[in-house]
């Protein structure tokens, strides 16, 4: 299920000369480069807490020689999930009712494209703080988490839009120590907890 009043705005920039790069404060990334274009995701860190804000970063970077366009049948153009790790791909059945997060979450059938010349890149940023409920999948417990980002198509698939390939890339990580919620509980239930 979809939550129709939740809107996220995608920040994107075109960088040229050479400044083509992931933050150097995003520590957990990974790239892939196909036919002069090189993708690359990241997020800021490989553990969390559910006190803290995941940063994902998303970049496409044309390394070729030839400038090249992309074509999307919304505005939307990147796409950003996190799953438990047992979710291998971005569209494995039964992963987007497990996903802690993700967006687009509202898609705006407008189409749009972008273009880049050689040594241009552009990059696609968002957040989540992991103690926010977004999406009707489950609240993050310790564990291990997979991220997905990539260039994403709408369709009418089970898993609400496809990455597109050769786009699509996942990082691992934690969440770690998940404080215990104090709001509704005595100091003695608190105590007992922490023996």
């Amino acid at each position: 299920m979809l939550h129709p009043l939740l809107s996220i705005v995608f920040a994107f920039l075109i960088a040229e000369g050479g400044v083509c790069s992931i933050p150097s404060d995003y520590m957990n990334s990974v790239s892939h480069t196909d036919g002069g274009i090189t993708y690359t995701f990241a997020v800021d860190k490989f553990y969390y807490t559910d006190q803290d804000t995941i940063r994902f970063c998303y970049l496409v970077e044309n390394t070729g020689t030839d400038t090249v366009t992309f074509d999307f049948d919304t505005e939307e153009q990147c796409a950003f999930r996190v799953y438990p790790d047992t979710c291998t791909s971005f569209c494995q059945a039964g992963c987007l009712d497990s996903a802690l997060y993700y967006e687009p979450v509202i898609v705006h059938l407008y189409p749009s494209s972008f273009s880049l010349p050689p040594g241009q890149c552009r990059s696609y940023s968002s957040s989540w703080h992991v103690g926010t409920r977004v999406t009707p999948g489950p609240a993050p417990t310790p564990g291990k988490y997979r991220a997905f980002g990539g260039l994403w198509r709408n369709d009418s698939s089970p898993c609400f839009g496809q990455l597109i390939e050769p786009t699509g890339l996942s990082v691992d990580f934690m969440i770690e120590g998940i404080p215990v919620g104090t709001d509704d509980k005595s100091w003695g239930e608190i105590k007992g907890i922490f023996k």
